[in-house]
């Protein structure tokens, strides 16, 4: 999506689909703010990402999910909270703009800053299909 600037991602590769979820568009960059602002808080990243999931969880029980909401909420919750030191890695490969930034974590969680777009990008597995966080760098 050429706009967003933040999203969420649910893709079954051996189904061919995806569903994309725009959590922000261009603009006040607050997703980005939020993020940059607890780098330095692992638990504190953990909080906004599990947030920013309900949230995501939330607009899937209405539009539908091939997933099960129930079992992703508890897997992402717990995941999350694993991997804790990896979520505020990744956040300060972000912010510091290190392209190419890949590192993988319990549970086959991985979160890489794209060589090319810069963009963040967190994903975790769930119920055969991999549930990605995807955030663009602040211009």
């Amino acid at each position: 999506m050429k706009n967003a600037s933040a999203c969420w991602s649910t893709e079954v590769r051996e189904q061919n689909w995806c569903d994309l979820v725009v959590e922000s568009l261009q603009g006040p960059q607050s997703t980005s703010a939020e993020l940059l602002g607890n780098a330095d808080s692992p638990p504190g990243l953990v909080n906004i990402l599990r947030s920013r999931f309900d949230n995501f969880i939330k607009v899937s029980e209405v539009e539908g999910s091939i997933v099960n909401l129930n079992q992703a909420t508890e897997i992402v919750a717990s995941r999350l909270k694993e991997n804790d030191v990896l979520v505020a890695n990744c956040v300060t490969a972000f912010v510091g703009g290190k392209r190419g930034f890949v590192q993988d974590g319990d549970g086959g969680v991985v979160c890489r800053v794209s060589e090319s777009s810069g963009w963040l990008r967190l994903e975790i597995p769930v119920d055969g299909a991999r549930i990605a966080y995807m955030v663009a760098p602040v211009p």
